[in-house]
């Protein structure tokens, strides 16, 4: 895990942990897991416990954070496809106020985390704009100071490669600005390399973000990139089982399971993160003001690396289970 990690937003964590507590030995959560690692502040799940009696399934999100969470809240969606299955989730967004404490010094952070509607071939692209409006006017709620980041982070739906224009919809309803992109992976949702799908599968996707609001404190630097989480070995998973209905996890070896696959990426979609920088020393007044996300340099000609920086790590779904197995 990254050592410089400070937040991590997750999605479709349904059931909460990696080890089921449905049997006497496996008992360990994946919040659990997450203090061995430093993550000692977590909030609870998107849509738990459940608003309405339509909502058969909570909404899978949430926000870890190694440094204290002085504020949570929640906001479920009020519109979603009724003819998805994301109607019956109970999507929404997670929201936190952080406080990280470097060298004496303590700044606030404000995170959201979500899981808008999933899908194409509806009405789902009008359900994710009416979406972030719902995070937006969910956000202005809460009065954040102009002068404190606000971070926006997960899994949009919004396919910036093949459908741009929706994309940049959702980010601008957001009043949201995208990082600059780095890294060498070019989607977060890549059927073609993940060996999680199979071989006639093929679609390649960027459906995961991480976001800053353009409404209050920019940051000096901000930089997006996807990362793909992988096991050093493959993993025996089970892919296809009837729906059990005690909700207890399908392994390899259950006699429910039916087709089992041998994977080493730990998840459908690959992770992303965002590196946001708010150490406003660095702002440097010149004739000429470089570009609002460019490193600039010391007098020494050094590269000024990001102190004060949020990190988020989004999109680890239900695949990590497996591995945690």
């Amino acid at each position: 895990m990254h050592p410089d990690l400070d937040v991590i937003v997750f999605n479709e964590v349904f059931m909460g942990g990696c080890f089921a507590p449905f049997t006497p030995i496996n008992t360990l959560t994946l919040r659990e897991i997450l203090e061995l690692y430093g993550f000692k502040y977590y909030t609870s799940t998107v849509g738990d416990p459940r608003p309405s009696p339509v909502k058969v399934e909570n909404g899978g999100v949430f926000i870890a954070s190694k440094w204290p969470i002085v504020e949570e809240k929640q906001h479920v969606f009020k519109d979603a496809d009724r003819l998805s299955f994301d109607n019956f989730s109970g999507k929404g967004v997670m929201y936190v106020k952080i406080e990280k404490t470097v060298d004496s010094q303590t700044k606030t952070f404000h995170v959201f985390g979500t899981h808008m509607q999933a899908a194409n071939y509806h009405i789902q692209e009008a359900i994710r704009v009416i979406q972030a409006v719902e995070i937006y006017n969910f956000q202005q709620s809460l009065n954040i100071p102009e002068d404190e980041p606000v971070i926006y982070a997960g899994d949009l739906n919004a396919d910036r490669i093949n459908r741009p224009q929706h994309a940049a919809e959702v980010i601008d309803a957001l009043r949201a600005g995208l990082p600059e992109i780095v890294g060498e992976l070019a989607y977060t949702y890549d059927q073609v390399e993940n060996d999680v799908f199979w071989a006639f599968q093929t679609g390649r996707l960027w459906l995961d973000y991480a976001l800053f609001s353009v409404e209050h404190e920019l940051p000096v630097l901000s930089t997006l990139a996807v990362v793909r989480p992988r096991a050093s070995v493959p993993v025996e998973v089970c892919m296809i089982a009837p729906l059990p209905i005690n909700r207890e996890p399908v392994y390899p070896e259950s006699p429910t399971c039916r087709v089992s696959k041998n994977i080493t990426d730990l998840s459908d979609h690959y992770a992303v993160v965002g590196v946001f920088d708010y150490d406003q020393s660095k702002i440097v007044i010149t004739t000429t003001q470089p570009p609002e996300n460019e490193v600039t340099e010391g007098s020494d000609g050094a590269r000024l690396e990001p102190k004060n920086v949020i990190l988020l790590f989004t999109a680890i779904l239900t695949a990590l289970h497996f591995l945690l197995k």
